[in-house]
């Protein structure tokens, strides 16, 4: 349904797309990967990937030892997946395979309490993780490191460590906050905001430069990734 959006938009509305390419991109929406019109949307056939791969699994590990082997096994591949898969696979199964591991790891932390700790151990574990998150994603961003397209081994261990101190800083973070409507509203609505966000900032950036407010290159890569 997004992805049909997206092309009805990108078709009529932006004017981006030829009539011609359409078929090509419809194309690859069954691929799930590469060239999708809407970028964004290549992280629902993944997440769906990953769900399966789990609970295939779970089915048929039936302890947490062999959920711990799961996450070595999910390290490892993780590592040498591209060698594995010199091109991408469908529905982003390399990508699935070391995301896997974080999938595995909440399942098994789902009972950890982090929110019980004391004011000021949240605050500093939260300094802790900022300070890791900013060394380790600076450096990767001068470097132009991408996990997805290969990394080193130390990159690849720096990966990790970066994610986990990020999902542990958020779940802190949320733990402090009160319940509020604006962010419930925003949680509950992630979905459509993941799927249709590149589409409302292309319109806002093709309607700035038609009234020339702010010229913007909607083709600049920061922008883009952003």
């Amino acid at each position: 349904c997004f992805y049909m959006i997206s092309l009805i938009y990108y078709c009529f509305v932006a004017r981006s797309i030829g009539k011609h390419e359409v078929k090509q991109y419809v194309l690859n929406m069954f691929y799930g990967t590469d060239g999708l019109i809407n970028v964004p949307l290549w992280f629902l056939p993944c997440l769906f990937v990953v769900e399966l791969l789990f609970y295939s699994f779970l089915k048929i590990i039936k302890n947490e030892k062999g959920l711990k082997v799961l996450v070595v096994l999910g390290v490892v591949l993780g590592y040498y997946i591209h060698s594995i898969f010199p091109k991408r696979p469908p529905f982003s199964l390399d990508v699935a395979i070391y995301m896997l591991v974080f999938f595995t790891i909440g399942y098994m932390m789902r009972r950890l309490e982090l929110t019980n700790l004391n004011w000021i151990n949240k605050i500093l574990l939260i300094a802790v993780c900022i300070v890791i998150n900013f060394m380790i994603n600076t450096k990767a961003l001068f470097k132009g490191v991408s996990i997805v397209n290969g990394v080193s081994l130390c990159e690849y261990a720096l990966f990790y460590v970066a994610a986990f101190s990020g999902i542990v800083m958020l779940i802190i973070i949320s733990s402090m906050l009160k319940k509020d409507r604006i962010l419930q509203f925003l949680g509950k609505n992630s979905l459509v905001f993941l799927a249709m966000h590149m589409l409302v900032f292309d319109f806002i950036y093709r309607l700035q430069n038609e009234i020339g407010i702010l010229q913007i290159n909607i083709n600049n890569k920061y922008i883009s990734a952003f």
